[in-house]
């Protein structure tokens, strides 16, 4: 039991850690700047208190929805940079 913890521990510690050098170390990807307007979209709605605009985003039907809506919670919680206009 006390093994399993460890190694669990372990492997978050290393996914952690790759994810951060991943996150300084690698190039931004192609379609890294829709996912991140889609989000700027939700998180305007957010922001704005019209959560029933949320589901209604639909800048990019290609890209994982929940990613989207999570990408924008996060980017709500910071000041707009007023790029969005709604």
């Amino acid at each position: 039991m006390k093994k399993k913890l460890v190694l669990s521990m372990a492997e978050v510690f290393l996914t952690l850690v790759l994810r951060w050098y991943a996150s300084i170390g690698l190039l931004t990807d192609y379609d890294k700047c829709i996912y991140f307007t889609a989000a700027r979209y939700c998180a305007d709605a957010i922001r704005r208190h019209q959560l029933e605009r949320v589901p209604d985003v639909s800048f990019s039907y290609e890209h994982p929805a929940l990613t989207k809506k999570i990408f924008g919670a996060i980017i709500a919680k910071f000041p707009s940079d007023q790029m969005v206009e709604n």
